[in-house]
């Protein structure tokens, strides 16, 4: 995120060890702008700020992903933010790695026990998504306005809503 704001004009200095604040590359501000590196966050995901523009992530703001970035900087709609950031290609997903052949039980038994356990989580926040659950709503607002999403790309990509932890223990 670092590279992709200073290709827009920002300049930074070290904050701390995993942050950098500079000039923000759209209003113009010359210590406002904060990049936390991808190694503070669990996964691994740069975000940033701008305390003008998006107000203090501690006061009530919030930290945008290189998507969210992208889409803030530049003013386009997520799909042309993912294609900006993959380079102009978007690979599509790998298809499916065929099932192992039936053997003697065993792992396949566990194998087939974990497909279709998935299958039906699946199938239960799909169905969670789409039911009209006011939180679930919220989710599917989200899904269309934040990310650009149709109802045919939301339901060809089987998305859906959990509202509870999916572990066990």
């Amino acid at each position: 995120l670092v590279w992709l704001a200073q290709s827009d004009g920002a300049r930074f200095r070290r904050t701390a060890g995993v942050e950098v604040a500079g000039s923000c590359p759209v209003c113009g501000g010359r210590d406002r702008f904060h990049v936390r590196r991808g190694r503070a966050w669990r996964d691994g995901v740069d975000r940033c700020f701008c305390r003008k523009c998006h107000g203090d992530p501690g006061a009530g703001g919030r930290w945008l992903d290189p998507i969210d970035y992208w889409r803030w900087a530049h003013g386009g709609t997520f799909a042309e933010a993912v294609a900006a950031l993959a380079g102009g290609v978007i690979t599509p997903a790998r298809p499916a790695l065929a099932r192992p052949a039936a053997g003697d039980g065993g792992d396949d038994d566990e194998r087939a026990r974990w497909q279709r356990d998935a299958a039906a989580l699946v199938a239960r926040c799909e169905a969670r998504l789409w039911a009209g659950d006011e939180r679930a709503q919220r989710a599917l607002r989200w899904l269309r306005e934040e990310r650009g999403l149709d109802d045919a790309t939301i339901r060809a990509a089987r998305l859906g809503y959990a509202p509870e932890p999916l572990r066990e223990g």
